[in-house]
């Protein structure tokens, strides 16, 4: 979990470089720390076109879908018409491959990533891909933009989310 306390910033960053290292996925919990999970119903799970590091945020959206019986958004970013159709069409195809659940929305939001936090559908959980060089400052911050616990997550290499 990240905390409000960033000494501890030095330690899971270097956690994080030795699960990659050892080819181990990691999965990071902010909790909103009032809002917690919230009503354990709607999961945001925040996609990008070009990233491989999909597969573990895909399952655990899934598992906690399934266990909350709650509905599955899968989320993107545009910046014009083109690259919004190019997402609906990415979405669509993740959504049969990974046979994700038939009511899954999708929500491909035109604007700045950050700009998108705020226009996202409201959920219990949102879930991010977590980068080579995770900051720690956006994570902690994404938590307040959405007014949700965030789980940040980075793929081992070694699970796949298509069945």
């Amino acid at each position: 979990t990240l905390e409000d306390d960033k000494k501890q910033e030095q330690l899971l960053g270097q956690m994080i470089v030795e699960a990659s290292r050892d080819e181990l996925g990691v999965a990071v919990l902010r909790q909103h720390p009032r809002v917690a999970f919230g009503m354990q119903q709607d999961i945001n799970l925040w996609l990008r076109e070009k990233s491989p590091n999909w597969h573990l945020g895909v399952l655990i959206a899934l598992h906690l879908q399934q266990n909350w019986g709650g509905k599955l958004n899968l989320v993107a970013t545009a910046m014009d018409d083109a690259e919004k159709a190019r997402m609906h069409e990415f979405l669509g195809k993740l959504n049969d491959i990974a046979r994700l659940p038939a009511l899954s929305e999708f929500h491909v939001i035109m604007g700045g990533f950050h700009d998108a936090l705020a226009a996202a559908p409201k959920a219990d959980v949102n879930i991010f891909g977590l980068g080579e060089k995770p900051s720690f400052d956006f994570m902690r911050g994404a938590t307040d933009w959405t007014n949700t616990s965030c789980l940040f997550v980075k793929d081992s290499g070694m699970e796949s989310a298509l069945v």
